[in-house]
């Protein structure tokens, strides 16, 4: 099963549009599971309260981290977590490459003057930010046109996503039983691998899918060796 992670960022304010990604999630893998596809959603209120030996915002911060999609949607302010985990998703983004998609959703609903909480420039700022870094946001003016847009990411950017993943799942697999054998595959065309028969047999699960995907070309030389 390739698993697909989303962590949400929000204020406390949109819980009603958490709860509808949380349902869109919940139908998307509900077709997904089929093709040995699940998105796991990770929301900060959902995830463990427990104390910790470091500051707690770093337990969630590790967990943007992990995750190979950062959404984030932002209303009349930014708060100060929120702004330190997209900050986050983003270095990780431009350095590791985790998380590999970034979406930023406004909500654009009008806000009545005596409502404008004096921390609204954090919104700005945010959007100037973003256009700083020559990148785009989206907008939303109610919650069906929000669900329909993070879905016609999603569909956009699973295909890439599930790719990526199974090739994370083969470098892990190879560097499992044969340490550092990828970066050594990087200099040398060929290798001699120890593979228990489990790994074998997900492994050529694995490249048979990506061949049938046109993703990679595989040829063994027989220096794969099951155990």
């Amino acid at each position: 099963m390739k698993e697909i992670s989303i962590f949400l960022a929000s204020s406390v304010k949109l819980s009603e549009e958490r709860t509808e990604i949380e349902r869109l999630i919940a139908r998307m893998n509900d077709n997904l599971v089929h093709k040995g596809i699940y998105i796991r959603l990770r929301i900060w209120e959902k995830l463990s309260s427990t104390f910790v030996t470091i500051r707690k915002q770093e337990k969630f911060n590790d967990e943007v981290l992990k995750s190979n999609i950062f959404l984030c949607l932002v209303h009349d302010r930014l708060g100060q977590f929120s702004k330190e985990e997209f900050d986050i998703a983003y270095d990780g983004l431009l350095g590791n490459g985790k998380p590999q998609k970034m979406y930023v959703f406004f909500n654009n609903q009008p806000l009545k003057p005596d409502n404008i909480p004096e921390d609204y420039h954090s919104v700005i700022e945010l959007k100037e930010l973003i256009r700083k870094y020559e990148q785009i946001y989206n907008s939303y003016e109610n919650i069906d046109e929000l669900i329909r847009k993070v879905k016609d990411n999603l569909e956009l950017d699973l295909p890439e996503l599930t790719q990526n993943s199974l090739i994370e799942e083969m470098k892990s697999i190879l560097n499992a039983s044969n340490p550092n054998v990828t970066d050594y595959l990087k200099d040398y065309e060929f290798a001699n691998i120890l593979l228990t028969s489990e790994e074998y047999q997900r492994l050529n699960n694995i490249i048979s899918e990506l061949e049938n995907k046109k993703i990679i070309r595989f040829t063994s030389n027989g220096n794969m060796i099951q155990n």
